[in-house]
């Protein structure tokens, strides 16, 4: 996503992006999200990156999968969670949208787990699959 958004960057910058919740959605929501929506076109304008972050997602997918399917899971609300989120995943993967409709979906799902954003509740402070997997 950055590649998508600005380009060449210190090679530092994913992992602080990736390690503090606020400190990427500071940067993607500077100057009216121009970061965010950079990315968003960026990924919009390459099949190879959208096919790339297709993977990922079904490498995450797979990983869900094998912990629902070999891990004894006592609470239910973290069976609903695990099952959720897999299914949005594999929604994500195997969508019949264009490549247009893909990348917003894609964006809003990457947003919510990213930025910790729920359009439910609002900006949470926990990392929720950090939490739930906790709670295994």
């Amino acid at each position: 996503m950055l590649w998508a958004s600005i380009g060449m960057h210190d090679s530092a910058l994913p992992k602080e992006l990736a390690d503090d919740h606020l400190r990427f959605k500071a940067f993607f929501d500077e100057d009216e999200k121009r970061h965010w929506y950079a990315a968003l076109n960026g990924m919009q304008g390459s099949e190879d990156r959208m096919r790339e972050l297709s993977l990922a997602l079904q490498m995450l997918s797979d990983e869900i999968a094998y912990v629902l399917n070999n891990v004894p899971i006592q609470d239910p609300s973290v069976h609903r969670f695990f099952k959720i989120l897999n299914e949005n995943v594999y929604r994500l993967n195997h969508s019949g949208a264009d490549l247009y409709d893909q990348v917003k979906r894609v964006g809003s799902f990457l947003w919510g787990i990213l930025a910790r954003w729920s359009f439910v509740d609002g900006q949470r402070e926990a990392d929720v699959v950090q939490e739930m997997i906790g709670r295994l």
